[in-house]
């Protein structure tokens, strides 16, 4: 089984966005604040890549359109809305 190369690096979020990935951690939907980081991404570049798939342009290597669900946590319960 190969396994998957990754990156490591550092970004600078706003404090508000920090709390709201605690608050998805807290609330079960993701197990660490880098999962959900990696699924926010993921989306981003489906989304924004998907335009590229249409007019058959190649995509960055490791951007898979097919398997946007694979890595998507299971909802347990309807999420709350969180407060600002």
């Amino acid at each position: 089984m190969s396994r998957k190369r990754t990156a490591t690096i550092s970004i600078t979020l706003p404090d508000g966005y920090v709390e709201g990935l605690e608050a998805l951690v807290r609330m079960g939907l993701y197990s660490s604040r880098g999962e959900a980081i990696r699924a926010a991404i993921r989306d981003l570049l489906v989304r924004e890549l998907r335009g590229l798939r249409r007019r058959e342009e190649v995509l960055p290597q490791g951007v898979g359109l097919s398997s946007q669900r694979e890595a998507r946590p299971r909802l347990l319960a309807k999420p709350r809305r969180l407060r600002r």
